[in-house]
């Protein structure tokens, strides 16, 4: 809610497009400062590249990013929703270091939105680890979930995340399609097949390391 009241948004407080080169010039180099701590972050900083033509079909099949290890391109649709789009772009970073679970991934994703200065980047890690972490809460207890949600309306800048939170979801329904279960699916199958024993449901274990890092003391250790 601190950094969602810091962003460029028009007059209805609806979050304006952000250059999608820029976005991605700053998402391939996000992880340069992780790396002079840790070295498992050292690795290629190119930018993270947008699809133009394939990128609307990607969304009707549900996938907001791909990493092509043949090229050892990242890339995200173009019309990824505005506010996600950072994070979404480090995930895919992240595979291109070589940290192959989604899990970790997402988790790396948050801890490099956060590293820099970039105030879009930084709202974006602390929105979608809030959106994994509230997710996680609301399957295991409902009623405990609202209520928790509810304590915070009166918040400054609370108002600005719920509207994010339509507006993303208002950008994702345009492509609800029977291709989105199909994909969902084939990509189950393909983490099982390597190891990841959760399959799809393994991107929302995040919750686990943002849990962990919190208790930590809100370092990167």
């Amino acid at each position: 809610a601190e950094y969602a009241g810091q962003i460029e948004r028009d007059a209805s407080g609806h979050a304006l497009k952000h250059d999608l080169n820029e976005t991605g010039n700053n998402a391939g180099a996000s992880y340069l400062s992780l790396a002079e701590q840790y070295p498992v972050f050292k690795g290629s900083s190119v930018p993270v590249k947008h699809f133009t033509l394939i990128g609307e079909y990607l969304l009707y099949n549900g996938i907001t990013g791909m990493f092509m290890p043949i090229t050892a391109e990242a890339s995200v649709p173009a019309n990824v929703p505005t506010i996600p789009l950072p994070f979404t772009m480090c995930h895919e970073a992240a595979h291109r270091l070589g940290i192959a679970s989604e899990q970790e991934a997402n988790f790396c994703a948050f801890l490099a939105c956060r590293a820099g200065t970039d105030t879009y980047f930084l709202y974006s890690g602390y929105y979608s680890a809030f959106t994994y972490c509230y997710n996680s809460l609301y399957s295991a207890d409902k009623d405990k979930a609202v209520e928790l949600y509810h304590l915070y309306d009166d918040l400054e800048g609370i108002r600005l995340v719920q509207l994010d939170q339509q507006d993303t979801r208002k950008a994702y329904s345009k492509y609800d399609s029977p291709l989105q279960e199909v994909s969902d699916h084939i990509n189950d199958t393909y983490l099982k097949t390597f190891s990841q024993e959760s399959g799809i449901r393994s991107y929302g274990e995040v919750t686990d390391y943002l849990i962990a890092w919190y208790l930590a003391g809100n370092d990167n250790s």
